[in-house]
């Protein structure tokens, strides 16, 4: 697996150009483990910093991750919500950062990061349910090897029950560790076998 730091975005501007490939975002808390599991998938320990200060990643940062020359797919790795440092100046200028990031053509899927210990609050289920209307969502589980199999199914169908009952729908769920690294090779599996662009499927070229 290659990979590489493409480019950071702190304002709309600042977005990369559309391509044909597609964009994987990931969206959690600051302590869900994002930059974590971003550098699990793709082998890095560094490629995401890490930090023990929630809210430290205040942009959305770029990655590109290449299984082979026909094989690449972007992450995007979105700014961590549910602290209370940023001012409110701060926070309506990352709101129109993402106002714009979710309008992209090429987001494939936002994948949504959370502690399989915790239950969703009330600001979760509406943002969840705002990006539900951007695209796909798929639900990631971290933090699983701090919890028995019996709680971490009980915690997935309450997870599950609660978000279909506020109308928000869940294309895929995956369970990992970032310690243990559980999990990991399989949602590299499942992210690049869903949404892998060919060369084939971007030829819009007419027919002679």
């Amino acid at each position: 697996m290659h990979s590489k730091y493409l480019i950071s975005a702190q304002k709309a501007s600042q977005l990369p150009e559309q391509t044909h490939l597609a964009e994987i975002a990931f969206v959690g808390r600051s302590n869900s483990g994002k930059s974590s599991l971003l550098n699990n998938l793709t082998g890095r320990r560094q490629l995401a910093r890490t930090s023990s200060t929630p809210g430290r990643t205040q942009m959305i940062n770029f990655f590109s991750v290449e299984k082979s020359k026909s094989e690449v797919l972007i992450f995007a790795d979105l700014p961590g919500y549910g602290f209370n440092v940023a001012s409110r100046s701060v926070q309506a200028h990352w709101s129109e950062l993402m106002d714009a990031y979710f309008e992209r053509s090429n987001l494939a899927t936002i994948l949504f990061l959370c502690d399989c210990r915790r239950k969703l609050d009330s600001f979760e289920l509406e943002y969840l349910q705002y990006l539900s209307r951007k695209a796909q969502l798929g639900l990631v589980l971290t933090k699983v090897d701090k919890i028995n199999k019996r709680d971490l199914a009980a915690q997935k169908k309450k997870f599950l029950e609660t978000s279909s009952k506020n109308g928000i729908e869940f294309e895929a769920v995956y369970c990992v560790s970032n310690l243990k690294k559980q999990g990991v090779a399989e949602l590299s599996r499942a992210l690049f076998d869903a949404f892998v662009v060919t060369e084939s499927e971007t030829d819009l070229s007419e027919e002679p």
